[in-house]
């Protein structure tokens, strides 16, 4: 995981982190999401790999900021839209982090929702 500030154009104040994955491939090197993530979508992994990214930023998060009023923004597919236990799921992680849910921001890719623009907007 890398975390990147986000930062509010008027003030120049944080407002937040976003997460980013990214996977280091011992020959390769860094790998960017655009890269594996329509993999992981394409074979069924992405719930899966949605889920490990949410709980090691959650755990992160955490740890890093725990008094902190600022925001973790946190991509998701649109193919995960559809898991019954995503919302559940990201509950349960807050509560075990101590994240108040009001601080998680999920922001769609742009890339799913261009893919199934509709089931994205519902």
């Amino acid at each position: 995981m890398a975390y990147q500030p986000k930062i509010e154009c008027k003030s120049g104040a944080t407002a937040g982190l976003e997460a980013l994955v990214r996977w280091n491939h011992p020959d390769r090197g860094i790998v960017m999401p655009d890269y594996f993530i329509p993999i992981a979508e394409r074979v069924g992994l992405i719930d899966a790999l949605t889920s490990q990214i949410f709980d090691q930023s959650l755990k992160w998060f955490s740890i890093s900021f725990a008094d902190s009023p600022l925001k973790m923004s946190m991509n998701l597919s649109a193919k995960s839209l559809v898991d019954i236990n995503l919302a559940d799921g990201l509950s349960d992680l807050c509560h075990q982090n101590q994240v108040g849910p009001e601080r998680v921001v999920l922001e769609l890719t742009e890339t799913s929702a261009m893919v199934d623009p509709i089931l994205s907007l519902d």
